[in-house]
């Protein structure tokens, strides 16, 4: 049974991104919902105290008991067919969501983002960042105060780049072959490259993997990356961006921050993030 994955800290941003799995879920005709929540204790100094194993009883029922409670609020908004399994774990949220996808045919996560100030962008990153870099399974990242609204169109962003080697096709196949939306493919090429034989070879590949659904191109020649997407975004009425995020070295995303993590901090559409 296909399941989505709403981690959540109780905040409204988690909470609003789980109002936004609600309906993704019924576009996606996906009908199990595991809202979870992972908890440590605030601190351990000696593994004998009975106050240590107190404080860990103590945040395993306030952890169960909000959830139970967010559960409830979710399930009566849902459809009737959609069931939420609330789910706490005592365990790294990183390690926890790596176990459940092993263990469960989790099709997506859905998990919510603030924009948050340089420090928090470029070096600490936030839990929604952790887990788009570490799964391979769809994440779909909701920006704070954004609704659900149906997919009807649909932005893939790409660079024309190795597509035969970096494009995950099945699952974006699958997305599509469910969701229906309208495609448009949009490439940023700020350097005006996509004349050259190359891109243009790329771009032929690509429209063989995505031409079942077919796709209309548009191109931008604009440096400002993140200000372009939300502007074609608004413009063309998107309701969903598809990134693929591709592998890089430890140095260079903390030198280099993606474009997928600016993405995330800064769009206003809800942003699905697939990694090769």
């Amino acid at each position: 049974m296909k399941s989505i994955l709403i981690p959540t800290d109780f905040s409204s941003t988690a909470s609003n991104a789980a109002n936004y799995a609600i309906g993704f879920a019924k576009q996606m005709r996906i009908d199990h919902i595991i809202l979870y929540n992972t908890w440590q204790p605030i601190s351990i100094t000696d593994p004998m105290s009975t106050l240590v194993i107190a404080e860990i009883d103590a945040i395993r029922e306030t952890s169960k008991a909000q959830l139970e409670k967010e559960a409830v609020r979710l399930q009566q908004i849902a459809p009737l067919h959609i069931t939420i399994e609330p789910l706490s774990e005592m365990v790294l949220l990183e390690a926890g969501v790596a176990e459940l996808c092993k263990k469960n045919d989790i099709a997506y996560i859905v998990m919510g983002i603030t924009g948050g100030g340089a420090l928090d962008e470029t070096l600490i990153g936030s839990n929604t960042i952790s887990i788009s870099q570490s799964t391979t399974i769809p994440v779909v990242i909701v920006p704070k105060d954004c609704t659900y609204e149906y997919i009807a169109k649909a932005m893939f962003l790409s660079d024309f780049k190795d597509i035969n080697t970096s494009v995950p096709q099945q699952q974006i196949k699958d997305f599509l072959d469910v969701a229906m939306p309208e495609l448009e493919v949009v490439n940023f090429d700020p350097d005006f490259t996509r004349e050259q034989v190359e891109p243009a070879l790329e771009k032929f590949a690509l429209h063989n993997i995505l031409k079942a659904y077919h796709p209309q191109y548009k191109y931008s020649l604009r440096n400002d990356f993140e200000d372009a997407v939300n502007e074609f975004a608004e413009n063309d009425n998107v309701q969903l961006i598809i990134n693929v995020a591709k592998k890089r070295s430890w140095l260079s995303k903390i030198l280099n921050p993606s474009y997928t993590n600016k993405l995330a901090f800064h769009t206003k559409v809800p942003l699905m993030v697939i990694h090769t």
